[in-house]
């Protein structure tokens, strides 16, 4: 299964990068910047999407980001559905819908 990360750098994709490695899966990464296992995208532009999304089955959708948010999930769906991936993975926060803030619209 190939699998791509969003947030693989931050807070909750470094120990879910660590956590699937251990358990001998080999994600992609997807990140702004170049690094090892990364692969080059930017959500709220969608620049590089195609090329990280290529061959990808699943995708752990973990990086948020307080101003975009709605439109980097967006472009990642339409850039995931035109791959071809068959499962994303959103997480989110159990109640969220109830917290007044445009956060968490």
């Amino acid at each position: 299964m190939t699998l791509l990360i969003t947030g693989g750098t931050g807070t909750l994709g470094r120990p879910t990068v660590e956590a699937l490695r251990a358990g001998g899966h080999e994600p992609r990464i997807l990140s702004r910047r170049p690094g090892p296992g990364h692969v080059v995208a930017d959500l709220h532009s969608g620049a590089g999407l195609p090329a990280a999304l290529a061959g990808v089955e699943t995708v752990l959708h973990l990086a948020t980001n307080r101003r975009s948010d709605a439109r980097a999930t967006q472009n990642l769906l339409h850039a995931a559905r035109s791959a071809g991936a068959r499962h994303i993975v959103y997480l989110s926060i159990v109640g969220v819908d109830a917290v007044p803030l445009g956060y968490y619209r």
